[in-house]
């Protein structure tokens, strides 16, 4: 059995916590976190589980739909269960659920992607490298070029912020972002069919990006 597996009844769920299979969750989440399971990883049958925790085969099947629930454990019936990579997934169903369709959902959506980015930008000024900045005059070039063909501006005001986001060097904060950028995406792709925008509406939203660029040069 591999290290991040009790022994036996070592590995009893505590009789205080809410669900039985609580102890499973938080002992694979922990050894996924901790680098004891890796990406692509396969984690042991149910009976192996549920023999070293301590509880039952259906508990020990409900702590592996809970973690493919949270995005951490990919299975599939019949087939072994296998450790994926921690990444924005998670969130972003949260979100799209959180939001739902509602013209108030986006802007609170909008709302929260604004109040992040600011403390993101500032990160990205003190930890960005030359070759981040490299990439950010690369994707500076596009906004420029993609200025007022809809689709193309969409997709190059997104790869802004992201790599604006990875340079900042913070997985939490990236994975808030990358979560909200389908809604976003949907967002501008409304505001951007209903609104008829002129070279000045264009300039002015072009000028933000690019102030934003040059502080973090600075």
């Amino acid at each position: 059995m591999p290290l991040w597996m009790p022994d036996g009844d070592d590995g009893a769920p505590d009789p205080g916590a809410g669900r039985l299979g609580e102890a499973v969750v938080d002992r694979i989440t922990r050894a996924i976190v901790e680098g004891e399971l890796k990406p692509g990883d396969a984690l042991p049958s149910e009976g192996q589980i549920a023999a070293r925790f301590g509880v039952s085969k259906p508990i020990a099947r409900e702590a592996l739909r809970d973690l493919a629930a949270i995005g951490v454990v990919h299975g599939q019936q019949g087939k072994v269960s296998r450790v994926r990579g921690i990444d924005a997934r998670p969130l972003r169903r949260f979100y799209r659920i959180a939001v739902g369709t509602n013209a108030r959902g986006m802007q609170e959506a909008v709302e929260l992607r604004r109040v992040i980015e600011h403390q993101v930008a500032g990160l990205a000024a003190e930890r960005r490298s030359r070759t981040d900045l490299d990439m950010l005059d690369r994707i500076v070039a596009m906004l420029v070029a993609t200025r007022g063909d809809i689709p193309r501006w969409i997709e190059a005001d997104l790869a802004f912020h992201r790599h604006v986001a990875a340079m900042a060097a913070n997985r939490l904060l990236r994975f808030q972002i990358e979560a909200l950028e389908p809604l976003i995406r949907e967002m501008m792709g409304r505001f951007n069919a209903r609104e008829t925008r002129g070279e000045r509406e264009w300039r002015e939203t072009l000028d933000r990006h690019l102030a934003v660029a040059d502080a973090i040069r600075a």
